[in-house]
């Protein structure tokens, strides 16, 4: 018999830490068009398959959004370079959509959504910055 038995809940199980860190990388020009870089460390236990950036001109009051399922490199107009996902401890780069005005000296500001899944599903996290090119 159980009866007299203490009843015990057991603990939760623990999370997996998700997280990077997020910073300004450049900008690519590409024909008319401007393309701002960021640089991506996985600092979490979670490899990061998927992820939106929204990207502010705040000098112009433009945004620019983006969704992908990778992290493409660009040197100029031409792909050097596309991680499928960051794994923990890795370091990557992605880039906005394209700006039609030169983005030096201009007021930014952006959040990168970064998701577990591809099409920004599973786990997700937001970093955002503002910066200056």
């Amino acid at each position: 018999s159980t009866a007299g038995l203490p009843v015990v809940t057991p603990p939760p199980t623990p999370t997996v830490a998700a997280a990077y860190t997020l910073s300004y990388a450049g900008f690519e020009h590409c024909g008319v068009m401007y393309a701002v870089k960021f640089k991506i460390v996985n600092t979490g236990a979670v490899t990061w398959e998927s992820a939106q950036i929204n990207a502010t001109d705040r000098t112009l009051a433009v945004t620019k959004t983006i969704n992908r399922n990778n992290f493409p490199n660009y040197t100029g107009c031409v792909i050097t370079s596309a991680d499928d996902n960051l794994e923990p401890g890795e370091t990557g780069i992605t880039t906005s959509s394209g700006f039609a005005a030169n983005p030096s000296g201009h007021d930014f500001a952006a959040t990168l959504h970064t998701c577990s899944q591809d099409n920004l599903a599973g786990t997700c996290v937001d970093q955002s910055i503002t910066f200056v090119p």
